[in-house]
C-alpha cells in the first residue's frame, strides 16, 4: 500500500508539472524497500516449502489431507499467509495441539526431535508475528534479495518497464542446482548499487520532467468540404512530417466516412511506408449507418431532371426526424438532386434544397419532421434527379430515423497510438516519417471502387 501511495504521489506530481528531487528520491527508496520486502516474503515462502511442508506431509496430511479431514481440519490446502486472520487462528490451534502432544496421535508415527523443533519453531515465529500484526505492534521481516530474473519481473510489475539485462553479478547455484536458494543470495553493496542504478534508469523511462519535454510536432492534411474525393488509385491518404524524433509516443488521427453501408469500410494506419515490413498496420472499421436502404442505378438516372419514386417498406416515426441520405458509390457521373419529398395519402413533406453526390458531395442529406398523428406506413420517397453530363451513376439512399445510427453518413474520428521506437524507418530519418491511412482491399482488388472518403489525417510526435 505504501508503494502504491508513493507511486500515485509521483504520478500526480508529474501531471501537475511538479516532479521534485524529493518525490523522485522517495519513489526510488520505496521501490527499493518493496524489492527487499518481496525478497523477505520469498525467503519465508521458500523456508515453508523446503523445510516445513515436508514434515507436515509426512506426519499430518494422512489425517488432515485430501481424503481425510479429522475434526474438519485440512492442512494440505491451508495457506501459509498469516496475514489472514482465519488462517492464523487455524495454525495457532495446530501449534497448541503440538505443544500438548496430541498431534500426531500416539498410535501414529511420531516426528523426530529435530523435525518437531523445526515445525514448532516455524509455527511459533509465524503466529507471534501474526499476533503482533493484528495488535498493530509492528512486524519483523527477514530481508533477502531478488535474483536477476526476479528483479526484472518485479520492475515490470511495478513500472511496466522491461529493463532487459542487468549488471548484477552471476547467481551461484546451490548444491541442489537452484539459483534462488536463499542461502546463496546475499545482499552485497554491489547488489544494492546495481539495484539503485537500474531503478533510476527505469524511472528515467517512465517519469518525464515536464520542463524538458520536446516540442510536439503536429502536422495535418485536410481536404476541403467542397473537394472531398476518394483515395488515390492505391486507396491511400497520407501526410509527411519532417524531423520526426526517433523516440517517444505518437498519435495518428484519421477523420473518414463510409460510402456504401452494405460494403466493408476497413482501413489500416502505418507509420513509415506500407512497403516497410517493420511499419506494422493498425486496423479500424468505419461504422455503418442503419435504416432502410434503397438504390439507384443508370435506369433511375435521367439525363435531364425527372421525378423518381421509391416505396418505403420500413415505418416512419411520427413526431420524430427522418433523414434521407443520397450517397454515390460507382459510375462516371454524379447525381444532382432537388425537391425531395416524403408522401403518404394527402400528406406531403418537401425539402427543396439542391444537392449532389459523386466524386464530390454537396448537401446530400435531406431532413424531414414527421407530424404527430401521421401514418407510420405507406410512405413513398420522391426526388427530382438528373445525371450530371450522363446517366452512369449508382448509389445508396439511406432513410434513417431517430433510432438509427447515422455514423456511416457522417465523418467519424479514429485515433491510433504507439511509440516511435517501435517503428524505425531506415533512410527517412532525420527527414521524418510518413503517416498513411490505407483502405483495405475492396472486392479482392486495390483501387477503385473505394468505400471510404478520408477528410483529414494528423500526425503528432511526440504525443503527450
Amino acid at each position: 500500500m505504501a508503494t502504491l501511495a508513493v507511486m500515485v504521489l509521483a504520478a500526480v506530481a508529474y501531471r501537475r508539472n511538479k516532479m521534485t528531487a524529493f518525490v523522485k528520491s522517495l519513489l526510488l527508496t520505496t521501490l527499493l524497500l518493496a524489492l527487499l520486502a518481496a525478497e523477505s516474503r520469498a525467503k519465508e515462502r521458500q523456508a515453508f516449502e523446503h523445510e516445513v511442508k515436508p514434515i507436515l506431509k509426512k506426519y499430518c496430511y494422512g489425517c488432515h489431507g485430501e481424503t481425510t479431514q479429522e475434526a474438519d481440519l485440512r492442512l494440505d490446502t491451508l495457506s501459509d499467509n498469516f496475514e489472514n486472520h482465519k488462517v492464523a487462528e487455524t495454525w495457532v490451534d495446530a501449534l497448541e495441539q503440538l505443544k500438548l502432544g496430541e498431534m500426531p496421535p500416539e498410535e501414529e508415527q511420531q516426528p523426530s526431535a529435530a523435525e518437531l523443533s523445526t515445525l514448532t519453531e516455524w509455527l511459533t515465529k509465524k503466529t507471534t508475528e501474526a499476533e503482533r500484526n493484528f495488535s498493530q505492534h509492528g512486524n519483523k521481516n527477514t530481508m533477502r534479495r531478488l535474483t536477476d530474473y526476479e528483479f526484472r519481473n518485479t520492475m515490470a510489475d511495478l513500472l511496466g518497464v522491461d529493463i532487459g539485462d542487468t549488471t548484477l553479478p552471476a547467481e551461484i547455484a546451490s548444491e541442489d542446482g537452484f539459483v534462488n536458494d536463499s542461502a546463496h543470495l546475499p545482499t552485497t553493496p554491489t547488489h544494492l548499487k546495481v539495484f539503485w542504478e537500474e531503478i533510476q534508469a527505469a524511472l528515467d523511462k517512465v517519469v518525464v520532467d515536464a520542463s524538458k519535454r520536446p516540442a510536439v510536432l503536429k502536422d495535418t492534411r485536410t481536404i476541403s468540404d467542397n473537394y472531398l474525393h476518394y483515395t488515390d488509385k492505391n486507396n491511400l491518404f497520407y501526410l509527411s512530417q519532417k524531423n520526426t524524433p526517433a523516440h517517444g509516443p505518437f498519435r495518428i488521427t484519421v477523420v473518414a466516412k463510409r460510402i456504401d453501408p452494405q460494403k466493408p469500410a476497413l482501413f489500416s494506419t502505418f507509420l513509415g511506408t506500407p512497403s516497410n515490413p517493420r511499419c506494422l498496420p493498425m486496423g479500424e472499421s468505419i461504422p455503418a449507418a442503419t435504416g432502410e436502404q434503397l438504390t439507384w442505378s443508370p435506369k433511375e438516372t435521367p439525363k435531364s431532371y425527372a421525378d423518381q419514386v421509391w416505396t418505403l417498406a420500413e415505418p416512419l416515426i411520427p413526431g420524430e426526424e427522418t433523414r434521407v441520405h443520397f450517397q454515390y458509390t460507382t459510375g462516371r457521373h454524379r447525381l444532382n438532386i432537388k425537391d425531395v419529398r416524403l408522401e403518404v395519402g394527402e400528406l406531403k413533406l418537401i425539402d427543396k434544397h439542391f444537392g449532389f453526390t459523386g466524386g464530390k458531395h454537396h448537401k446530400n442529406v435531406w431532413y424531414f419532421r414527421i407530424p404527430k398523428g401521421a401514418p407510420t406506413t405507406g410512405w413513398k420517397l420522391t426526388a427530382t434527379v438528373a445525371g450530371d453530363l450522363g446517366n452512369d451513376s449508382n448509389g445508396i439512399i439511406t432513410v434513417s430515423g431517430p433510432n438509427d445510427k447515422f455514423a456511416g453518413q457522417e465523418f467519424t474520428t479514429h485515433t491510433f497510438d504507439g511509440f516511435l521506437e517501435d517503428y524505425p524507418v531506415d533512410g527517412l530519418r532525420p527527414k521524418g516519417h510518413t503517416a498513411l491511412a490505407w483502405e483495405s482491399k475492396v472486392g479482392g482488388k486495390r483501387g477503385r471502387p473505394a468505400n471510404i472518403i478520408f477528410k483529414s489525417i494528423t500526425l503528432e510526435t511526440p504525443y503527450y
